[in-house]
């Protein structure tokens, strides 16, 4: 039997990658970049260090980086994380693989 399951969670079990974006786009408002949440949401799967180099110069980058990306966790955390939701059936593909699901928050496996 198989013991263990090991998977991606944002964007594959739990529908993110949209409040991703959402929360990158916030933050590069905050710092005057205005961009389109479907720009944003394009580069979502990529780390700060690689999505920031995107919209940000060269020459601006180091000076903005790492307030960035603390601004951006703090958006995520204060106004997204708690519209995470799973994406349908994830109970059932846990079961089928591992036989259980205990260990996870209930609410990650109930049905929509």
């Amino acid at each position: 039997m198989l013991k263990a399951v090991l998977s991606d969670i944002d964007g594959t079990l739990v529908e993110s990658n949209w409040l991703h974006a959402a929360a990158w786009r916030d933050a590069f408002g905050m710092m005057g970049l205005h961009l389109e949440l479907e720009e944003v949401r394009r580069q979502i799967g990529k780390g700060g260090d690689e999505l920031i180099p995107v919209f940000v110069p060269w020459w601006k980058r180091r000076q903005v980086e790492e307030p960035l990306k603390t601004y951006r966790k703090f958006i995520f955390e204060a106004d997204y994380m708690g519209k995470v939701k799973p994406f349908s059936r994830v109970r059932n593909l846990a079961a089928n693989e591992t036989g259980r699901t205990e260990g996870c928050p209930r609410e990650f496996f109930e049905e929509r």
